[in-house]
């Protein structure tokens, strides 16, 4: 249901406030799917991840 464009990529803060990652997709086919990110190390394999993002996609064809 959804293609991955790219790598994720870092947009740097002001200073006073914290960066925040980015990651683009796109619809392929219309339908229902959840979307699952883990944040950690991948070094580290044995670690717990540090953030979890889950949500819920519902793609709905174009008219």
């Amino acid at each position: 249901i959804l293609n991955k464009k790219g790598k994720g990529n870092y947009l740097l803060g002001d200073g006073t406030t914290p960066g925040i990652y980015y990651f683009r997709f796109r619809a392929m086919i219309p339908g229902e799917t959840k979307l699952y990110m883990e944040f950690g190390n991948k070094y580290d394999s044995d670690k717990k991840p540090s953030k979890v993002f889950e949500i819920d996609v519902v793609v709905v064809p174009k008219h």
